[in-house]
């Protein structure tokens, strides 16, 4: 669950689209990860946080236009969603 609604900056409701956008991030790092599983081992998990993944077309196709509420998006990450990924 995202923290607030609205964004904090300009108002824009993204509370709506959070979780349709953690899906979306979730199954995108999980094929990146499996492309690089050779690679990165448990041992080396720390290795999520330096996955680079384009998100600019979901973003448009969300129609989020404002750095701010992309950033927010981006960035709002709950402790347990790493769970998903290594499942």
């Amino acid at each position: 669950m995202l923290d607030y609604i609205q964004c904090p900056s300009c108002g824009n409701n993204i509370g709506a689209l959070y979780e349709a956008f953690k899906s979306i991030k979730v199954a995108l790092y999980k094929k990146e990860l499996e492309k690089n599983k050779s690679r990165i081992g448990v041992q080396n998990i720390n290795m999520i946080d330096y996955i680079q993944i384009p998100m600019d077309k979901y973003f448009d196709q969300f129609n989020i236009k404002n750095d701010c509420c992309r950033s927010r998006l981006t960035t709002c990450v709950n402790f347990n969603d790493g769970q998903y990924l290594l499942n």
